[in-house]
């Protein structure tokens, strides 16, 4: 999890390279390395993932966010305990990080192995309901795949 600039660098460098050589969490590369090692070493540097999402650093709410990007965190982990002792922070923060990452990791996985491929999009994406279901839709990734510039990669009407 890192700030929106450096996501969305990863997430472009992703389509760009999918499931070839530069995909920063392809599961070719095993379970784990897709699962938790494209966390801490997605095989990128800097430069590159800031070079596929320069547009958005034109916005400063966004810019100013890899160098500080600690500080919504605790922020809101600070709030979240302030409000609710240690209960509100264990499940209101930590458990919701985790289930972002594992969320995540699910798509990046399952979605490239496991499911349904509706349309030819020269890489390995899937449909796969089950995922789709656990994480709101994320699921749907070879259509999000076929229409990346869509927010969300749902189904289309009529299908």
């Amino acid at each position: 999890m890192t700030d929106p600039i450096s996501f969305a660098g990863k997430h472009r460098i992703h389509h760009k390279y999918a499931d070839n050589e530069g995909d920063v969490h392809s599961p070719h590369g095993g379970f784990w390395f897709c699962w938790f090692g494209s966390l801490f070493d997605d095989g990128c540097t800097d430069e590159e993932i800031q070079a596929m999402a320069r547009d958005l650093t034109k916005f400063p709410e966004l810019a100013w966010l890899p160098r500080f990007f600690w500080v919504p965190r605790v922020a809101l982990g600070a709030a979240t305990y302030a409000l609710g002792v240690l209960s509100m922070f264990a499940i209101g923060f930590c458990s919701s990080r985790a289930m972002i990452i594992h969320g995540a990791s699910a798509v990046n996985y399952f979605c490239h192995v496991f499911g349904t491929q509706r349309y030819a999009t020269g890489d390995k994406s899937r449909d796969n309901a089950l995922v789709a279901l656990l994480t709101f839709g994320e699921g749907w990734h070879n259509n999000h795949h076929h229409f990346p510039a869509a927010a969300r990669g749902i189904l289309p009407v009529g299908s």
